[in-house]
């Protein structure tokens, strides 16, 4: 999916912060910039145990974020030390 670069709508959280978003949209799954896949399987897992753990329902994009986040942890936790 193609970003909005129109010079007249505002710069999302992320983008006003210079933090880059570690997934993004790739036909039915979501591409993670390593190359793991999100599915739609796998974010609607996410939603279920968040749901069971927290008691909080969250919508599709929010999963996502929250998953996105959670993938890039564990890309920085796994990464050999320098």
């Amino acid at each position: 999916m193609p970003r909005n670069t129109s010079p007249n709508r505002s710069p999302t959280p992320s983008e006003a912060s210079g933090v880059r978003s570690p997934v993004s949209y790739e036909g039915q799954g979501q591409t993670h910039s390593q190359g793991a896949t999100i599915s739609p399987e796998d974010l609607a897992e996410f939603q279920r145990i968040y749901r069971k753990e927290y008691g909080v329902d969250l919508t599709p994009e929010e999963a996502l974020i929250k998953g996105q986040q959670l993938v890039e942890l564990f890309r920085i936790l796994l990464r050999p030390p320098r």
